[in-house]
């Protein structure tokens, strides 16, 4: 299965913020949208996420500026881990857990198209595995009328 089979199945907007807004722009949209994560740009390209996991993180180092005074460009990670829709699902799985992140945006053409989360990854392949599990349960039952005949 690949990325895209899942982008299908869960669709949401990517939400952005330019680098120079700051974290309490970037909070504000975040509680607007209803969104976990937002899209960092510079110069209209990627430049990093910010996540609600990073306003923890921001709070918890509380000797910066107030948030209204501090730009997204201090305190976002520069590099941005990405996927492509015809990465297998492992692939970015796997990018997940091993990078401890739980937002995975999604570049086509050099654009973020979506961004995966965890949960949706994870949703996918529990339904993967229940799907299997009566699968082979029909087949265990198929077995056991054709030993009784």
């Amino acid at each position: 299965m690949n990325v895209l089979t899942i982008l299908k199945q869960h669709s949401r907007p990517v939400c952005t913020v330019t680098s120079n807004q700051s974290i309490a722009d970037a909070i504000k949209l975040m509680t607007a949208r209803k969104a976990d994560a937002l899209i960092v740009t510079d110069d209209d390209h990627p430049a990093g996420i910010f996540t609600a996991r990073d306003i923890f993180r921001y709070y918890l180092h509380a000797e910066k500026l107030p948030p209204a005074e501090t730009k997204l460009s201090d305190i976002i990670t520069g590099s941005l881990m990405t996927v492509a829709p015809a990465d297998d699902i492992t692939t970015a799985i796997n990018m997940m857990m091993t990078s401890d992140i739980r937002h995975l945006p999604v570049m086509e053409n050099d654009k973020i198209i979506r961004v995966l989360t965890l949960k949706d990854v994870l949703g996918c392949q529990i339904d993967l595995l229940t799907d299997e599990i009566h699968a082979l349960q029909d087949y265990i039952d198929d077995l056991h009328e054709a030993a009784q005949d």
